[in-house]
This record gives C-alpha cells, structure tokens and sequence, in this order.
C-alpha cells in the first residue's frame, strides 16, 4: 500500500525536482544580468575619463574603492578610456611587488590580462587600439626598428584598465601608491 502510493507520486516528484533545477539554473544565469552595477559602471562615476584614479582602502589621499570585497593588499589604479578620439597609451612603472594590469570593456568583461612579468626596461607601455587604429599605428611604423610598446587590440570603444600593486607589507603600500601614482594614461 505504501509501496503504491510512492509509486503514484514518484512522477509528481521528479516533476517538481526538475522544475526546482531549471528555476534554480535560471535564477544563477539571469543574475549577472540583472544584478545593480558592473565594476566598470561604478568606477564610471569613481574615476574621469582619459585620466589616472588612484584608490586606497583607508583614508588618505587616494580616493576610497567603489566596490567593496577589494583585496586590502592591493594598492589600485584606475584608467577609464574612450578610445573615440584615439588611442590609449598606459605607462605603468613596475618594482619587485606584483603587479597586474586588467583591460575590462565598457560592460565589464575582461579583454586583457598582464601582470609586470610583459615589462621591459622595468616599465609596461601599453597602447589600447581599435582595430582600425591599430591598422594606423602599424602603417606609422618604421621597418628597421621593434615596436616599443604593447599594442592590445580593443574591441570596444571605451573601457577601464585596473592596475594592482601587491603590497606585502604595510610600509611598502606608500612606496607603491607613490609608483601607480607616476603612471600615466593619456589619449594618443
């Protein structure tokens, strides 16, 4: 008798386990979509365009992180870029702390990824092109001499490249704050 009854309702229950999955499964890929803000939408109002913004996790100088759950280690810049007018070049001088930099398109994908190991001369130089100014850079050119820079091909107009310093120590976050503090970010 019970045995029948667990066999009724056997197909009511796996019904209501798979229509659980698929809400559940739904709810997890829409969330990105509909949760608030992006980290490239809150740096937009955190940082000016074409400019270096450096944040801290304390007070300071530095302006405070807009997005919470930072790593309190890092030391952090921000380059947010509108590639309308040109390239973007990035100057970010390096040190023996680690050091990354992450280019995010305007809906705050990553398109790029370097940490200090692409540095030469101890120096990352960095050109943020469209493909159509890339063509244009590379047509400038000259034959008998190696392109100095990192050119990174964008595709999209505007984004935000994060710089991070790793500071290890609580005396080396100055040192380090002062260093991203010397980079640039300036339209070509």
């Amino acid at each position: 008798m019970i045995r029948d009854r667990l066999f009724r309702s056997l197909p009511f229950l796996l019904g209501a386990l798979a229509i659980a999955g698929i809400v559940h499964l739904s709810i997890i890929l829409l969330m990105p979509g509909v949760a608030g803000s992006t980290a490239a939408a809150r740096l937009s109002a955190a940082a000016p365009l074409n400019r270096l913004e450096l944040f801290s996790r304390g007070s300071g100088e530095a302006s405070e992180l807009p997005f919470p759950y930072a790593d309190p280690a890092m030391v952090t810049a921000v380059c947010r870029f509108d590639l309308s007018d040109g390239p973007l070049r990035l100057r970010v001088f390096t040190t023996d702390a680690f050091l990354s930099v992450v280019v995010l398109r305007a809906d705050g994908r990553v398109q790029h990824a370097l940490t200090d190991r692409a540095a030469t001369r101890r120096q990352l130089n960095i050109m943020l092109a469209t493909p159509l100014q890339m063509r244009q850079l590379e047509s400038l050119d000259p034959d008998d001499q190696p392109v100095q820079d990192l050119r990174l091909r964008m595709s999209s107009l505007k984004g935000v490249a994060v710089i991070r310093a790793l500071a290890q120590r609580e005396a080396e976050r100055p040192g380090l704050q002062a260093l991203l503090g010397r980079a640039a970010c300036q339209q070509e």
